[in-house]
């Protein structure tokens, strides 16, 4: 929930992020359609958005299932924080060099400086059950 009191929920078919206010209001926060893109949040492009979670500072982190990437939104804009589109498993210290896999859920600690990913297997028996950790600090 943000601090004006409307839920951030995903839009996964349409492949866009939607407020819900407490009065039922619908309106799209970010997103342009199925693709890949950084920029505006009128702009940007998910595949298969899954999980969100709201840190206190109001910045919002997005799975970006398809595109195998999570994602920020912060302000006016959605940029890529995890994840060079390729689909694996690779710890990597520039987080655009990492590779996620199925990417099913996230959260993060108390102290909003540790972001936890589900990274799951999609259902296929491969060994990419995993926590991942992000240190949003550095």
């Amino acid at each position: 929930m943000r601090h004006d009191g409307r839920l951030v929920v995903v839009d996964q078919g349409n492949n866009r992020l939607r407020l819900v206010g407490l009065d039922g209001s619908v309106t799209t926060l970010a997103g342009a359609g199925p693709g890949y893109g950084d920029g505006a949040l009128t702009q940007a492009r998910f595949d298969h958005p899954q999980a969100v979670v709201v840190a206190t500072d109001g910045s919002i982190y997005v799975t970006d299932d398809n595109n195998f990437r999570v994602r920020k939104l912060d302000g006016d804009s959605v940029t890529t924080l995890v994840g060079d589109g390729i689909a694996g498993y690779k710890d990597a210290d520039d987080l655009l060099a990492a590779e996620v896999y199925g990417i099913e859920g996230l959260t993060l600690s108390a102290d909003g400086k540790t972001l936890y990913l589900a990274d799951g297997n999609r259902g296929v028996p491969l060994p990419y059950n995993r926590i991942r950790i992000v240190n949003l600090t550095h």
